[in-house]
């Protein structure tokens, strides 16, 4: 059976990306300063890498490839302008900083300390789109991109489900939803056929940016709502664990796992 084939040693990627932006990596000077992104040559290699490869299963498959259409969320000050690869790669409706954003908010207030996303309505259209305008597989998804699904899916406002999941990176808690949050809840609807509600949490032990506690309350509620959650832990902070063989093998890995 073939789940996912990703030919490295050959070049060959067979995979089909729809990107909406995925992860910055920001240097702060203060929790509640903006970041600052400098893209260097190596970043940015590093950034489209882990689009193509590292966020899908590394499997070979003999035969033939799904081809896999991932969605991607970046965070706050992040651009589709690094993905020239990309298939599509719109950028967030909000500038801000050297990029963009999902949601605008009041100075000096963090995600998942505001009591409103102002803009959150036209983010949500956005990525609404997405799903209409293809079959969405994976979402992967980075800081405020992460919050951004976990408010949607507290809000059942996608479209349906992606088969094989989402893989939220560096979350936090989408407080303006608190409650929709907290009473999630979704039933079997008597159909073998669909897919498992399938989440991925990575968190970074010293992340500094968005404290793990508060992602850890996303997937207790995800978990509460008869969600299939998974998480991967790594020693890094606010960024995707790229230099990390035994979190990029847990990643790849519960990817394959859903994938056809």
């Amino acid at each position: 059976t073939c789940r996912l084939s990703v030919l490295v040693a050959m070049g060959l990627v067979c995979v089909r990306l729809v990107v909406v932006s995925t992860h910055q990596s920001p240097t702060c000077r203060h929790p509640h300063q903006p970041c600052s992104l400098v893209y260097s040559a190596k970043n940015r290699s590093i950034m489209r890498f882990l689009t193509t490869l590292a966020f899908v299963a590394t499997h070979r498959c003999m035969t033939t490839c799904h081809a896999m259409n991932i969605l991607a969320l970046h965070g706050s000050e992040g651009s589709g302008k690094d993905f020239p690869d990309a298939t599509s790669a719109p950028n967030a409706p909000f500038e801000k900083g050297n990029g963009y954003a999902w949601w605008t908010m009041a100075p000096n207030t963090r995600s998942f300390t505001a009591t409103e996303y102002i803009g959150f309505e036209t983010s949500r259209a956005l990525v609404t789109q997405e799903f209409a305008e293809r079959k969405v597989d994976l979402v992967v998804a980075h800081s405020q991109g992460a919050i951004l699904m976990s408010a949607l899916v507290a809000l059942h406002a996608l479209p349906y489900y992606p088969s094989v999941g989402m893989v939220l990176n560096g979350a936090a808690f989408p407080n303006p939803y608190t409650k929709e949050l907290e009473n999630l809840k979704f039933h079997d609807d008597g159909n073998k056929n669909s897919p498992p509600r399938r989440a991925l949490f990575v968190m970074g032990a010293n992340d500094r940016i968005n404290p793990i506690e508060s992602a850890a309350q996303v997937r207790n509620c995800f978990e509460c709502a008869n969600m299939d959650v998974s998480t991967v832990m790594h020693p890094g902070g606010h960024s995707y664990p790229f230099d990390d063989e035994t979190a990029m093998k847990a990643i790849n890995d519960w990817i394959a796992e859903g994938a056809p």
